[in-house]
């Protein structure tokens, strides 16, 4: 744990030797006194070597002071935002997850003249597509007058001058 300690003190000392590596002054100084609450504990648990308990609690204290500094001053380098931070180790977490560095797009498929077609092949024209043919109604039918089949056909218009037939 000294060693991690160390590498976060000797980052703090190149921030102070190189203060344009800092963007973000409060989150540089939240990590300084992370640095000095962790030579506290680890004091502390120096003390304390007699009681177990103490010693757990200050070396635990110890390891999650360490996580803190090491993310603020990445924020602090960074210019970052905490929210910012997150949503960056989010993607870079499914980008991990996929093994890819974009993001599939899935299109769904619905039908067959909306899927993509391979390269150079082509789209069916209007010659190829079905032809539909439509059958137009007699406008007397279309107005609901149908014959009546049951009706006798009427009679051609008889002569003047012919006879009745008398069978």
């Amino acid at each position: 744990m000294q060693g991690v300690t160390a590498a976060i003190v000797g980052f703090i000392f190149l921030c102070v030797a190189f203060p344009r590596l800092v963007r973000n002054k409060t989150q540089f100084y939240a990590a300084v006194f992370a640095v000095v609450a962790i030579i506290l504990f680890d004091a502390l648990a120096y003390i304390g070597s007699g009681s177990p308990g103490l010693r757990v609690f200050c070396y635990a204290m110890a390891a999650l002071l360490q996580i803190l500094a090491i993310v603020v001053l990445i924020l602090a380098t960074g210019g970052q935002s905490l929210g910012e931070l997150s949503g960056e180790m989010g993607r870079a977490f499914e980008v991990i997850r996929r093994g890819e560095e974009e993001k599939e797009i899935i299109i769904p498929i619905g039908k067959p003249e909306d899927r993509p077609r391979p390269a150079g092949s082509r789209r069916p024209s209007d010659d190829d597509a079905p032809k539909s043919y439509t059958i137009e109604e007699d406008p007397a039918l279309a107005a609901g007058l149908r014959p009546n089949p049951a009706a006798p056909a009427a009679p051609p218009p008889a002569d003047k001058n012919a006879s009745l037939p008398l069978d």
